[in-house]
């Protein structure tokens, strides 16, 4: 069960790898954008490991920082979070628990963003589903609708869409991750969903959910097939086929419209903004989300 104390900074374990990370993204239609908001923690390195990134169109228009910002000296456990989880000139406000999220940056480039969250929180381990052993012991996912301002490269826009949140924390082994696939979108406030299939010394495990009808549904198998662009393993149409724990089976195109790189060694996250279309027994819907797809170069 989900309870207020997982939106909390969690105790470490001893572990060298253990972390925890706050995610946020967001897809305006109106201004053909797709932005990530990420706030993370090594814990035993004491590094805060904020990200934020854009993509207008195809362009990739913002990446913050270009540097690794300073460690803590206070215990990041010890932090409340209502109060602001400060990371460089990145902050994460929780407003209120599984519902409000506010971020911020300040400088040059600046924004102010609130996430109000419109789908239950969604456990991976649902059902008793397990998570890859390389990746976070714990992980959650929600829904939001996103409203606001951003003030990039001295342009300023006032923003109003859909987009998606997780909180994971526990052990993530970046060395020896393999890949994952990660994709989300949202068609309004009608239908949600989330997929998550990570490899692992030739395991694969699935996670994630389809909001409909108000609540939430566990997948429970899935197929993602790919188009590649002219560049080895990046996206360029996705096709996702699902059955959720209902026995109803959705099937989902993506077309991609901005590619953003991340290099994170050994490994190399294809974060690609994507125009999404529901195909329903009885309706098409047009989205927008996020293909990540992560492999070893």
């Amino acid at each position: 069960m989900m309870d207020v104390i997982h939106e909390q900074p969690h105790k470490p374990s001893d572990n060298e790898h253990a972390q925890e990370s706050w995610y946020f993204n967001w897809t305006d239609a109106n201004h053909d954008m797709f932005g990530l908001a990420r706030t993370g923690f090594k814990y035993h390195e004491q590094q805060p490991e904020p990200l934020i990134f854009t993509i207008t169109g195809e362009i990739p228009t913002l990446i913050y920082p270009l540097e690794d910002v300073p460690k803590m000296t206070t215990r990041w456990d010890k932090i409340d979070a209502s109060q602001g989880l400060i990371a460089g000139n990145m902050t994460a406000i929780m407003e209120e628990p599984f519902r409000r999220w506010r971020i911020t940056l300040e400088g040059a480039n600046s924004m102010d963003l609130l996430f109000d969250s419109y789908t239950p929180a969604f456990n991976y381990h649902e059902g008793g589903r397990k998570l890859a052993t390389t990746m976070t012991t714990e992980h959650f996912e929600q829904s939001c609708k996103v409203s606001g301002w951003i003030n990039f490269n001295d342009k300023h826009l006032e923003i109003n869409g859909y987009g998606q949140r997780d909180k994971s924390w526990g052990v993530r082994v970046w060395p020896e991750i393999q890949g994952w696939d990660w994709i989300s979108a949202q068609f309004g406030e009608t239908i949600t969903f989330n997929i998550m299939r990570t490899f692992e010394n030739d395991q694969v495990f699935l996670n994630g959910f389809i909001y409909r009808d108000g609540k939430n549904f566990a997948i429970t198998d899935a197929t993602i097939t790919y188009k590649w662009s002219s560049k080895k393993e990046e996206p360029a149409e996705t096709l996702i086929e699902f059955t959720d724990v209902k026995g109803i089976t959705h099937r989902i195109t993506a077309v991609t419209r901005g590619i953003f790189p991340i290099p994170k060694p050994p490994v190399l996250l294809e974060e690609a903004y994507s125009v999404f279309t529901y195909h329903g027994t009885h309706e098409i819907l047009e989205g927008g989300g996020m293909v990540e797809h992560v492999w070893r170069p």
